[in-house]
């Protein structure tokens, strides 16, 4: 998850609406990159919810109990705009109820846990005393493809 993405999730969202967000808050995940720990700030600073679940991989976005989006899309420009990814969006009533008993289960599992802003004051501090990690810079290879391949759907 990257905090410009949430950023326009929180500003696009009806006002009475809260996001809930379930998600591996791991130090290496907020170390490396891949999740973006002003993200987690943002919405909790916006009236939402954020618990920890360190197994968790799925990608579930629901909507208002009503609509769900299931997809390898993560919340990142590159899972929602660049990269090829695949999900299926459901509005079906009974599907999506049991969607949404999945989520509160895991909400609620002993397992989940409550991130709360003094998490995230312990993670900054712990990370300002980390040293920056340096970046390789590897060469990039283009695999040709015939033109008539591309439309593989």
């Amino acid at each position: 998850m990257k905090n410009d993405v949430c950023i326009e999730m929180i500003n696009a969202k009806k006002c009475p609406s809260k996001i809930d967000l379930i998600t591996s808050f791991k130090l290496m995940s907020i170390y490396s990159g891949a999740l973006d720990v002003s993200a987690i700030e943002n919405i909790i600073d916006n009236n939402g919810t954020v618990k920890n679940f360190p197994k968790l991989h799925s990608k579930i976005y629901l909507f208002d109990d009503e609509k769900a989006i299931i997809t390898s899309a993560n919340l990142t420009n590159g899972g929602m705009l660049r990269n090829f990814e695949y999900g299926i969006y459901l509005d079906e009533k009974s599907i999506v109820k049991t969607i949404v008993d999945d989520f509160n289960c895991l909400s609620s599992n002993e397992r989940t846990g409550l991130v709360k802003k003094s998490d995230i004051d312990i993670v900054k501090s712990i990370l300002e005393k980390i040293p920056k990690s340096v970046s390789l810079k590897l060469p990039s290879f283009e695999i040709e493809t015939p033109e008539e391949n591309l439309d593989i759907i």
